[in-house]
């Protein structure tokens, strides 16, 4: 799979090569739409180089699994700035390493070979790896059987390569022990440096810039701490009152605080810069369905329905409505378009009961 014409694009953790807004941008030029979160129309996911903060906790995994169970194509952030045309070129080397060889030569499992070719650490094309890539997988599995921790492995990768973008593993010698954590090994001595690279917080600087600030706000909402994200996101947009996804996250966290009039607000904001977010759509329509609104909800998803014709959830949600307006005929064929498109999701069997309930009223004149 390549491109992003037409694809929803997720991006899992912080991009080490530009923001996430800026990602947005690019993927927007090459007619997609970046989501946040994996949802059912994520067709690619890219793990960011921040992403690796995410192990530990297991939302890495959980979001790859995520990405597994809607088809999803999981890349690395250097494939995803490739396929923009603003990536680094791949060394022109021989590669006839297979993963499974690099199992068997380094000791290493599938499942940490796998992660290492999602950061980058590992670089391959066509699924096959060179010779320096199997020469740092060695090196990989000794530091973790001096007992480092495969995130803080893959941090120091990319502070060696802050240091020297042309330096690896193969390259440089790292250590590791439990009073000095990896460090540089130089002869007999150690060569301290910083492998975190933590993303620095509002209030760690005066002046805050707007993407750190939407990263905070990001990682507020995903923890559950909506308020704090409400905050975040606000300062966002009075940087920047004309980016819809600002508008549209805020949106969301007002939403779970049950704030729908000031959710409903800047769900329409969000459609006054991009007209064609279908999600703000989808979710304007959730808002005013709650408000009591039935009518106006309808119309928002039949125009979502209308911008992006694939757009299950939507055409599902718009079926029940006619379902619940006693419109049989217009609820059936939004069931049949709907399991059309998604027939194995425990919405699709909600969808073949109610069309044989539309059948029977249909057939009864009811």
């Amino acid at each position: 799979m390549t491109g992003f014409n037409r694809k929803t694009t997720t991006l899992i953790g912080r991009l080490g090569a530009m923001s996430q807004r800026a990602a947005a941008l690019a993927v927007a030029a090459k007619g997609g739409r970046v989501s946040r979160g994996v949802t059912r129309r994520t067709r690619v996911a890219v793990v960011g180089h921040g992403a690796y903060t995410l192990m530990d906790s297991g939302v890495l995994e959980a979001r790859l699994e995520q990405a597994r169970a809607v088809g999803a194509e999981s890349i690395s952030e250097n494939t995803f700035l490739r396929r923009l045309g603003s990536g680094p070129d791949l060394p022109a080397i021989e590669r006839a390493i297979t993963p499974d060889l690099m199992a068997r030569q380094t000791g290493l499992d599938e499942t940490t070979i796998a992660t290492l070719m999602l950061f980058d650490v590992i670089e391959t094309e066509n699924g096959m790896a060179g010779f320096r890539d199997l020469v740092a997988a060695r090196e990989i599995a000794r530091l973790l059987s001096e007992g480092a921790g495969l995130p803080d492995i893959i941090a120091s990768v990319f502070a060696m390569r802050r240091r020297d973008p042309e330096k690896g593993l193969s390259q440089v010698k790292l250590t590791h022990s439990a009073a000095d954590g990896i460090v540089v090994q130089i002869g007999d001595r150690h060569a301290d440096f910083d492998g975190q690279m933590q993303l620095p917080m509002p209030g760690a600087a005066a002046n805050p810039s707007i993407d750190e600030l939407f990263e905070a706000a990001e990682i507020a909402e995903e923890d559950g701490a909506f308020a704090e994200a409400e905050s975040l996101y606000l300062r966002c947009l009075d940087l920047d009152r004309n980016d819809p996804v600002i508008a549209f996250n805020l949106g969301n966290v007002q939403r779970e605080q049950g704030k729908l009039r000031e959710a409903r607000f800047f769900f329409q904001h969000a459609l006054s810069s991009d007209p064609g977010y279908v999600e703000a759509l989808y979710n304007l329509s959730d808002v005013l369905d709650k408000e009591g609104k039935r009518a106006e909800a309808k119309i928002e998803l039949a125009r979502a329905t209308k911008i992006d014709k694939n757009y299950a959830d939507a055409i599902f949600n718009l079926a029940q409505f006619h379902f619940r307006d006693s419109e049989y005929a217009e609820a059936l064929a939004g069931y049949e378009r709907y399991l059309a498109l998604d027939d194995a999701s425990p919405w699709s069997k909600i969808a073949r009961q109610t069309m044989m309930l539309c059948r029977q009223m249909t057939a009864s004149g009811g």
